[in-house]
């Protein structure tokens, strides 16, 4: 299945262009698997996005963390209510 990410490419580049952000980029996956990534501007100042670049991400990083565990919550493989030693064993214990 042939898919056309052009759109999602012009729609980088605008942000991107617009002055929005010095860079963005978009990874997509279908099934657990790669279909596209794209990659737009500057990851910091002077350093082109790459797919070999360390972005730096702050606090964004949150948003994507929240975002995986409520996709956990809705498929049920987690709880909103569970302790965090029951996905990461070594995290109990020392006011943890």
């Amino acid at each position: 299945m042939t898919h056309d990410f052009s759109p999602v490419e012009h729609f980088i580049d605008r942000i991107v262009a617009q002055g929005g952000v010095d860079g963005a980029g978009i990874a997509i996956a279908a099934q657990g698997e790669p279909v596209f990534a794209y990659l737009s501007g500057e990851a910091s100042p002077g350093t082109p996005a790459s797919g070999e670049t360390l972005w730096p991400l702050t606090s964004i990083s949150k948003s994507y963390t929240a975002a995986a565990i409520m996709a956990l919550v809705e498929e049920g493989r987690l709880g909103l209510w569970a302790k965090p030693s029951l996905v990461f064993p070594e995290f109990q214990g020392d006011g943890r």
